[in-house]
């Protein structure tokens, strides 16, 4: 019989690494021989790649000598021998949460650290990250269990693990420190290196030695870039781990393994790594040259040859600026431990083009890490260096600039070049002038050679620098000119106070006075761009600065103290001569003195030689200047003037205020006054004077400025021009005008703002102020109104009027064909005036006088029908004078709204005309009452209908506005807010000022159902053309809303107990209806009406108390007994209420009685009384007792229809 063809075959006759065979060993012997762990065997000794076989039979057996493994384990591992990364990974997290599950078995788990040992050193380096990063996760937990029982092991596994504490990777390399932590406590760190130095030492030689990208890996089943990152990584990590030894152990420690270490650094490739093309390798190599230098410099000094040539040689080579930082770490610590480097180097090749191409490309990027260094790594330079270089001076910094057309030095770095070239000028001008002092230096000649290289450095290099900044700032476009201004003056601080007498300043000086002269003479920068002017001003705003940087912080006796005044003095006499020659056409010029009295003040008003030089320049020249200059120059010119106001004696300053406005006030266009007028007060009003400055000529001039705005005679420009000149002088901390100018000018304002407001709303007046004036004017008294004493002027009381109109005009709407842009403006303009006047208000304490003002104003405005305000509008108003005016939760308190309701006089006057009116008697027909007229009434004429009726823009008579106003007025504040309802704790003579109006709103009700009813063409209330296009809406309106507000207010006062019917029987009963009572609540409401209804118009009041009382009884939910004990009061004929009284009475009663047996007997006995009567008497109107018996009959027997809820049932008639 031949093979089994479904046997597979394998090499050596071993088992076939699967699954399924690890199974079946474990199904058969209940556990899994190591020598059957398969393709796994690879990783347990021997070399990267030793056979299957050969691990199986050998390395195996002695790893766990002849132990067990748990078959979970042995599944596990047998995962791990896979090539497959994901299944590796899968295995290693089994495996770390398998033992996390035998935390406690220690035992066990010492039982696979042999096995553990090879496969760690394997893992630990794998290619893959996260096979690293699990490796060490599963090393971390082993090593928290079993601890000290590694010990055995270490030698083996501390190589692999030393190297990945610098693991590339960032989490790798923690959890691999966290492992080694956890292992050893730190006293006892330092030991394990000294333990495992040997065999590091010889891991590391190995990897940089002798291993290869595809030695390290199996170039089999490893791409090429994953061998050659895996090998680069590892032989950085190789650098960093020596470094870390060396820096950790001691002389004697490191001296035990002496042999190894030179077997390493003498060997070539060991160094080649230094112009490695991997960054990270030459970073670690780096990072290893420090470390020698500091802690074995030894080591360097007797390969010192070789490293010169083969590391300062192409350190300045490196353009990788990722590594710069470890680069000048290692450059600056080995230049100072050895400076004679540059030389051993220079003899192959010189080094200092090398620096100079490093320099002149900008450090090839690392400017932050490579700038701050230069001035560290020049101090290191051995002199037979510099003097190997004739021109290095030149050479040097020269290149140096040049780095700064790198593009990458840019705006937010160029700081740091700036700053490191001025050290390095610092430091070789010092260092020069050091020299020249050493007198132990007899060579004359040197000593005049290196002053001559000094004052070359000074003359050309640093004053080079300073013509860059005051100069030449357009080719310097990278630097802040605040940071360059302020590193130069440092740096010439540190100059002169290193070289103080030495006589560097003193050239510097004699450099910079004759670059300001020239410049300064000659009216122009040396190469100026196509804008002169702009580059002297420049100029000028540098050198100012220039000179305010370096004298700051600096001390009487410093050298730098001495030349500084004397360059601003020479300065500043110099500008004023050229001021005088130029007539101040020169704003660079103007800029410049500006800035040197405003910077220097104790010196130029004090030094004898710019005081004396000002005094004449004022006095002589300064008037005629503002006059002649031109405008872009003046400003600079009225600052200069402003400040020297401030530092002159009081009388002076006086003088040469009145000198300058008599001159200008003397040119002849006010167009051309004002442009230089305008721009001098700007300047003087914001200055510091002890003393006034008020003129009578400047007073005339502005209230003559004020009647041009107002009287609208010039152009929008000077109009403009006019503003802006009142508002700066009105407000200028100096007082430029007296009381009585401010009052005269601040009255013309408020006369136009009231004229304007007048007509805005006023239907029969046109403005007389322009849209465009009354902005300017609000404009100015706009930022007038933010002014303290302004304030107090405006609160006076001739002013009042003002705030009406302010207020006013906060309610301006666009009207058709205006301009909404000049209306949103005025609208602005003055709400920010009523803001500010009402905040000023409260702070004087002034808001009463200003309240009972403007609510006077709003009284007179409902009453003038010419008066172009909505009832709604004007309750809107009151609304927002008391809630700005009084900031409080009161704002809208009885006590403030009662004023805005007028009084019952005046509301009697108003309603007079309709009272008198004729009613049609036709009108019984729906309302029974209206049969109760007296004689006199029945002949009451038609006048009414033909008097000329007067109605506002919305068709509205006086008392219609007054009507709505107030309506409108309840349902903005609300009904119990108006009548404070629930305030029970409120006095009698303060409840009693809103619920009368109720009784008044209550007659205009009845009078406007009556107009409704009859559709007259005249009323006195609506306008009848108005009233009919609108189908009647206005009439619905009010009988709709009152009616609500009436109910409303009937059930909160029930509500409140503040009425029953019991105390209402009673108060009829013993009421004085010729005693007048106050209104304080419903029931002294109910009872004033029924006292008015035996007034005159009694008819009509009797009407409104019927309103009144069956809108109570309603809600006070009346039984037939109640109802019958009150209409006791009506059944007695002893009772002295008169017809009209009683029919009212019984109409609200008798939806009560209708069943009462009282009612019925009532009703008999008016029969009774009435058969008695002949027809003669009944209608015998001198003896009425029949007619009103027949009244009370008709009405007690009439349906109820027509008077439940009159007005609607009216609409519904007629609609």
């Amino acid at each position: 019989m031949g093979k089994s063809k479904n046997k597979p075959r394998v090499k050596g006759n071993a088992q076939p690494a699967s699954s399924s065979r690890a199974a079946e060993i474990i199904a058969t012997s209940g556990q899994a021989p190591i020598q059957n762990l398969g393709g796994f065997a690879q990783f347990l000794g021997g070399t990267a790649f030793s056979s299957t076989s050969t691990l199986a039979t050998s390395d195996i057996d002695s790893a766990v000598s002849n132990a067990t493994l748990d078959p979970e384990l042995v599944l596990i591992l047998k995962r791990l021998s896979k090539r497959d990364p994901t299944t590796k990974l899968k295995a290693l997290e089994e495996f770390e949460a398998y033992l996390k599950s035998k935390e406690r078995n220690e035992n066990e788990l010492t039982g696979i650290l042999d096995l553990w040992t090879k496969l760690f050193v394997k893992l630990g380096i794998d290619v893959d990250r996260r096979i690293r990063y699990a490796t060490y996760s599963c090393h971390l937990t082993i090593v928290k269990i079993i601890k000290k029982r590694i010990a055995p092991f270490l030698k083996e596994i501390l190589p692999v693990w030393i190297i990945s504490l610098f693991d590339q990777s960032k989490d790798v390399a923690r959890v691999a420190n966290e492992s080694f932590q956890a292992a050893f406590p730190p006293e006892k760190r330092v030991d394990v290196l000294v333990f495992g130095q040997e065999e590091i030492l010889s891991y590391i030689t190995d990897i940089i030695l002798y291993k290869t990208p595809e030695t390290l890996s199996d170039p089999r089943f490893t791409s090429k870039e994953d061998m050659d990152s895996k090998y680069l990584r590892v032989v950085a990590s190789s650098y960093y781990s020596l470094a870390h030894i060396i820096s950790q152990l001691k002389e004697d420690e490191l001296g035990k393994s002496a042999q190894q270490y030179d077997n390493l650094f003498d060997h070539s490739k060991f160094w080649a790594n230094l112009s490695n093309d991997t960054s990270v390798v030459r970073k670690s190599c780096y990072s290893l040259m420090k470390v020698l230098v500091n802690r074995r410099p030894s080591e360097i000094e007797k390969r010192l040859d070789m490293f010169s040539n083969t590391y300062l040689m192409k350190v300045f080579n490196d353009k990788d600026t990722s590594v710069h930082g470890d680069l000048w770490d290692s450059l600056l610590v080995f230049t100072k431990q050895f400076p004679e480097s540059w030389l051993i180097a220079s003899k192959k090749k010189p080094m200092l083009p090398k620096l100079y191409n490093f320099l002149r490309s900008g450090a090839y990027g690392s400017v932050n890490i490579s700038y701050p260094s230069i001035l560290a790594l020049i101090s290191h330079f051995p002199k037979e260096l510099i003097d190997s270089d004739t021109q290095f001076y030149e050479e040097f910094f020269s290149n140096f600039w040049k780095g700064l057309l790198s593009p990458t030095i840019d705006r937010f770095n160029s700081n740091v070049f700036l700053k490191a070239y001025c050290e390095c000028l610092i430091y070789y001008i010092i260092k020069l002038g050091i020299f020249l002092a050493d007198i132990s230096i007899p060579n004359l000649s040197r000593k005049l050679e290196n002053e001559d290289k000094q004052i070359f450095v000074v003359e050309n290099k640093f004053f080079e620098l300073l013509e860059n900044y005051l100069v030449a700032f357009k080719s310097n476009t990278k630097f802040q000119t605040e940071q360059m201004c302020s590193t130069i003056a440092i740096h010439i601080s540190i100059l002169s106070s290193k070289l103080q007498g030495k006589g560097v300043l003193k050239v510097l000086s004699e450099k910079l006075e004759g670059l300001t002269t020239r410049v300064i003479t000659s009216g122009t920068v040396p190469n100026p761009g196509p804008n002169v002017e702009k580059d002297y001003i420049e100029f000028s705003q540098r050198l100012s600065s220039l000179l305010v940087s370096l004298m700051e912080d600096q001390q009487e006796n410093n050298e730098l103290y001495i030349m500084v005044p004397a360059l601003i003095d020479k300065n500043f006499c110099l500008a004023l001569n050229r001021c005088k020659e130029n007539n101040g056409c020169s704003i660079g010029l103007n800029l410049l003195l500006l800035n040197l009295a405003k910077n220097f003040p104790n010196l130029i008003f004090s030094h004898s030689t710019t005081k004396q030089a000002l005094d004449d320049f004022i006095e002589t020249t300064f008037n005629n200047l503002v006059i002649t200059c031109p405008l872009n120059a003046i400003d600079y010119l009225f600052d200069f003037f402003s400040i020297h106001l401030t530092y002159v004696q009081e009388s002076q300053a006086q003088k040469r205020w009145h000198d300058i406005i008599r001159t200008l006030l003397e040119l002849d266009e006010l167009k051309e006054k004002l442009e230089r007028v305008h721009p001098l007060i700007i300047k003087v009003s914001n200055i510091k004077l002890s003393s006034t400055l008020i003129n009578d000529q400047f007073n005339e001039f502005l209230v003559f400025l004020t009647n041009e705005l107002i009287n609208d005679k010039i152009d929008t420009t000077t109009k403009e021009s006019i503003e802006h000149v009142l508002e700066t002088s009105l407000l200028s901390k100096v007082s430029l005008s007296d009381q009585k100018t401010k009052f005269e000018i601040v009255n013309h304002f408020s006369k136009a703002i009231v004229a304007f407001a007048h007509s805005y709303y006023v239907v029969t007046e046109d403005s007389v102020i322009r849209d465009d004036v009354i902005i300017l004017i609000l404009h100015i008294f706009t930022k007038l109104c933010n002014d303290l004493q302004f304030m107090e002027i405006l609160l006076e009381s001739h002013l009042l009027p003002i705030s009406w109109a302010i207020f006013e005009l906060t309610f301006v709407e666009t009207h058709e064909g205006s301009d909404s842009k000049v209306f949103k403006d005025i609208e602005s303009l003055v709400q920010n005036c009523w803001n500010q006047l009402s905040d000023s208000c409260r702070a004087h304490q002034k808001e009463d006088v200003v309240f009972s003002h403007i609510s006077q104003q709003i009284k007179e405005s409902i009453l003038n029908i010419q008066y172009a305000v909505s009832p709604t509008n004007f309750a809107q108003r009151v609304i927002k004078l008391c809630t700005s005016l009084y900031q409080h939760e009161n704002a809208t308190s009885q006590e403030l709204i009662a004023p805005f309701l007028l009084s019952d006089k005046e509301w009697r006057q108003l309603s007079e005309p309709l009272l008198t009116s004729f009613v049609n008697p036709s009108l019984n027909i729906i309302d029974p009452m209206i049969l109760i007229t007296s004689n006199e009434e029945k002949q009451a004429d038609n006048q009414f209908e033909t008097q000329s009726n007067i109605y506002d823009t919305y068709g509205l008579s006086a008392y219609a506005r007054l009507g709505l106003f107030v309506i409108e007025l309840i349902n903005k504040i609300g009904i119990e807010s108006f009548f404070d309802v629930k305030n029970s704790s409120i006095d009698g003579e303060n409840r009693r000022l809103t619920h009368w109006v109720l009784s008044e709103l209550l007659l205009m009700h009845v009078l406007c159902t009556d107009i409704y009813r009859s559709r007259k063409k005249g009323h006195h209330l609506w306008d009848a053309t108005i009233t009919e296009e609108s189908n009647y809406h206005g009439f619905k309106a009010f009988l709709i809303e009152f009616r609500t507000i009436l109910k409303q207010y009937v059930k909160h006062m029930v509500q409140n107990m503040s009425i029953n019917l019991r105390s209402l029987a009673t108060n009829m009963k013993t009421g004085n209806l010729s005693e007048k009572c106050p209104i304080i609540d419903l029931s002294s409401l109910f009872i004033d009406i029924l006292r008015r209804s035996h007034e005159k118009y009694s008819y009509c009041w009797a009407r409104t108390l019927h309103i009144l009382l069956s809108i109570i009884l309603k809600e006070l939910d009346v039984t037939i007994v109640d109802a019958e004990e009150f209409f006791e009061i009506v059944e007695l004929e002893s009772s002295n209420y008169n017809l009209v009284t009683k029919m009212a009475l019984i109409l609200s009663l008798k939806q009560f009685l209708e069943t009462s047996s009282k009612f019925k007997n009532f009703q008999n006995n008016l029969v009774d009384k009435l058969c008695n009567l002949s027809a003669t008497d009944i209608f015998n109107i001198d003896a009425n007792n029949g007619q009103e018996y027949l009244y009370l009959l008709i009405i007690s027997t009439t349906r109820d229809d027509p008077f439940n809820n009159i007005a609607f049932k009216c609409y519904s008639a007629h609609d």
